[in-house]
């Protein structure tokens, strides 16, 4: 239907704030390679294809803004 379609991402995280259920943001490779997780958690570069983990600026200085963010959803507070 056409009324139906999916929230903005603002709206869904005012209605899991809402709710008190919280999500983690883990950094992935730019080609998916990897989770920047647990054991990767400190590496600022792709084990596997090398890509740093860290955009690059105007003047190529290395800014600590992730290439790309995964929103995880963990299972046990929401049972």
């Amino acid at each position: 239907p056409k009324d139906h379609c999916l929230p903005k991402y603002h709206e869904s995280a005012k209605v899991l704030n809402g709710l008190r259920l919280g999500y983690e943001k883990i950094h992935v490779c730019k080609n998916n390679c990897v989770l920047f997780y647990k054991e990767n958690e400190a590496l600022d570069k792709c084990p596997i294809c090398k890509r740093s983990r860290f955009k690059m600026t105007s003047q190529n200085r290395m800014m600590k803004i992730p290439q790309k963010v995964m929103h995880y959803l963990p299972i046990k507070p929401r049972l």
